[in-house]
């Protein structure tokens, strides 16, 4: 969401839709050479310039200048075990794109001029994943970006649903445990922070997507610790949070 009047989405197919009305029609297209990816993130900053991240064995970020008439590829990735979950600006030109782990640690790269290179971040700094555990690319949401160098990345699959927090564009890292839904399917599919310290989590299981069990936990430190809401949490599973940009009212899906 840009503003108002102004949202992009993506999906499969290399599938990507603009809406200049707040809805009220679309723009959709697919990119040339991607008819087999499925988008599971994208983001945008204006009417012309928006990029698209690729889930699954192929590793892509497509960039658009022109509205979504022409893309150039500006990352490709081919590694075994490679899968993008999600990506996130802090500005226009600095941004981090997370898969899930490779040799037990989450895969990430960074880009300093708006996707022109991308960057693996040396993950040495970065705690080792569980067995199983992983990202979720649901909604491109399980990585979230605040201020100048704040990043949080939240995981599922394992015995435990975490969060990992970087507060340095993703050099160095810590990871928290939480009391969210977790095991085969389950965990935190997405996240979001109006403050350097407050923040929510959603999720669950897509498998029991009517479970409302361990769904939903806030933090009121930056992370370091959750707790998880037991009263008025979302109905079911949630794979989607989202904030209103004065602050004051949340949604999820």
């Amino acid at each position: 969401i840009v503003n108002d009047k102004v949202v992009w989405a993506s999906g499969s197919m290399g599938t990507w839709m603009k809406t200049l009305d707040g809805g009220n029609s679309w723009n959709t297209g697919s990119i040339s050479g991607a008819s087999k990816l499925d988008f599971r993130d994208i983001h945008a900053i204006g009417i012309n310039t928006a990029w698209v991240l690729s889930a699954g064995d192929t590793g892509r970020i497509y960039k658009t200048t022109d509205g979504g008439i022409s893309w150039t590829m500006q990352y490709e990735n081919y590694t075994k075990g490679i899968f993008f979950d999600g990506f996130s600006f802090w500005d226009d030109n600095n941004g981090i794109a997370y898969s899930d782990p490779i040799d037990e640690t989450f895969f990430l790269i960074f880009t300093e001029d708006g996707g022109e290179t991308w960057t693996k971040i040396n993950n040495e700094n970065m705690p080792k994943s569980m067995k199983n555990e992983a990202g979720f690319a649901a909604s491109g949401t399980g990585i979230c970006t605040y201020g100048d160098s704040l990043v949080w990345i939240a995981s599922g699959g394992g015995e435990k649903a975490r969060v990992y927090k970087s507060i340095d564009r993703g050099r160095s890292w810590i990871v928290a445990e939480t009391l969210m839904a977790s095991g085969d399917g389950k965990g935190i599919f997405s996240m979001v922070f109006s403050s350097p310290l407050n923040g929510v989590i959603v999720g669950g299981s897509y498998l029991d997507s009517t479970n409302s069990q361990g769904n939903c936990a806030t933090t009121n430190d930056g992370g370091k610790t959750w707790q998880l809401v037991t009263r008025s949490h979302p109905n079911g599973y949630r794979s989607c949070i989202a904030i209103s940009k004065d602050g004051n009212s949340l949604a999820t899906v």
